[in-house]
């Protein structure tokens, strides 16, 4: 049998339009997959978490803070951008809205709402996410359910 592409590597050739990437980082973060995920990232990504530490300075030290966060979780995840709006101009593109995550953690369902903003930007072919900032609401009913080891 020939070379079988790995999610990441098949996320890297297919994410020609922004709305593309952003389905595709949907998809990753639902089947759970660190490296699909991080393969949505540029290597100078900033990345502000509602969590401590609270600021990645770039994807090798944001690698860290998705591991924790998506390798203790099991069974189908979601990932979806509620309410979206996404502003593109020339290679760059912005999109925010409210991030729905659930999974299964500790064998129960956790599930979470963040407003949600990502900068991408256009590297040849492909958008990569530059910038990130996540946070939960001030309501406490909407509260995170989970949070990285």
């Amino acid at each position: 049998m020939g070379h079988r592409p790995t999610r990441a590597e098949h996320l890297g050739e297919t994410m020609s339009d922004i709305t593309t990437a952003l389905d595709a980082y949907c998809g990753a973060v639902a089947a759970l997959d660190a490296e699909a995920t991080l393969a949505c990232y540029a290597d100078d990504a900033r990345v502000f978490d509602g969590m401590a530490p609270w600021e990645y300075a770039d994807k090798a030290a944001w690698a860290k803070g998705v591991h924790a966060w998506l390798d203790p979780l099991t069974g189908a995840g979601e990932c979806r951008i509620d309410r979206r709006r996404i502003t593109e101009v020339g290679d760059l593109a912005i999109v925010d809205g409210f991030a729905f995550y659930a999974a299964d953690h500790t064998e129960e369902r956790a599930e979470t709402t963040t407003r949600f903003t990502q900068v991408w930007r256009r590297d040849g072919d492909r958008w990569l996410i530059v910038h990130e900032h996540t946070s939960w609401p001030v309501d406490d009913s909407m509260k995170p359910s989970f949070a990285p080891a």
